[in-house]
């Protein structure tokens, strides 16, 4: 089975350029999407774990975006 690279949306937005984009915008995107998490990002730390994403698709939705017009 092939492994997938998971990101979470703070990550996402970190790698994404020209154009950038923010963590509000990716979220916005996903939600008209209507993408559901793939997983859940676990650290240890108190507190609800972010969502993760399969960074291919991400980069795909990123790569649409950066195309549109104007």
């Amino acid at each position: 089975m092939p492994a997938t690279v998971a990101l979470t949306l703070a990550e996402a937005a970190t790698i994404l350029d020209n154009p950038p984009m923010t963590v509000q915008e990716i979220r916005a995107l996903i939600r008209v999407l209507g993408w559901q998490p793939d997983g859940k990002r676990y650290s240890g730390q108190v507190g609800h774990p972010p969502d993760t994403f399969d960074a291919g698709r991400i980069m795909r939705l990123h790569a649409w975006w950066a195309q549109r017009p104007g």
